[in-house]
């Protein structure tokens, strides 16, 4: 049965205009900028320079580190091949329906036990590197996925919980360029006051 959104969302939506929908995003933008320059309280501001045009592609190592839980997938970004494909399979079939642009698999997900949080940093951070090697492992032995022909893998990470900075470390070697070595605090776990390991290269932080 095909629904009508537009006139679903029509009483919803009748008072809104371009002028309004500017104004609210000016606002919006107004206070966050005052909240990341001057706020005491917990504020992360994740920097976005661009919008996706719905073009991009590749395979991705997502991870998402929660107060409750750590998840980890692959996330496989189709592009515009995605309309093609799926354009031609549904004009094949009569039907016209939007093509998906995301592709997820070996999608895990574990519960943080309260020991983690609490003990030394080390711990944590041991078990959610053999928590991603799994999946890794995983995603290897899958010949759909093509990871093996990858010579790295892209990584975002997702914090969805207060975290500051403690040290930002650039590598002195020419060599590892585009590194960089990050530690994170997050307020709800045991302060991680650590020294920096190797570098490792860090496409995305975000919360």
């Amino acid at each position: 049965m095909a629904h009508d959104y537009a006139a679903v969302l029509q009483p919803l939506t009748r008072h809104i205009n371009d002028r309004d929908l500017l104004a609210l995003a000016r606002g919006f933008a107004a206070t966050y900028d005052h909240l990341a320059r001057h706020s005491k309280q917990h504020f992360l501001a994740t920097p976005v320079t661009a919008l996706p045009t719905g073009r991009e592609t590749g395979i991705f190592l997502a991870i998402d580190v929660g107060g409750t839980n750590l998840r980890v997938a692959f996330v496989e970004l189709l592009g515009e091949a995605a309309d093609h494909d799926d354009s031609a399979a549904a004009q094949s079939r009569g039907e016209a329906r939007k093509p998906p642009k995301i592709r997820r698999s070996h999608e895990r997900a574990w519960p943080i036990e309260e020991h983690l949080k609490m003990d030394q940093a080390d711990e944590l951070f041991a078990w959610i590197g053999d928590c991603i090697a799994g999946v890794v492992a995983d995603a290897l032995n899958d010949a759909s996925l093509r990871v093996r022909d990858l010579d790295e893998i892209p990584m975002g990470i997702t914090f969805s919980f207060p975290m500051k900075y403690v040290f930002l470390i650039l590598p002195d070697s020419p060599s590892a360029c585009g590194s960089l070595c990050l530690v994170l605090c997050p307020s709800r776990f045991w302060p991680c006051l650590v020294p920096p390991r190797s570098p490792g290269r860090l496409r995305v932080v975000s919360n």
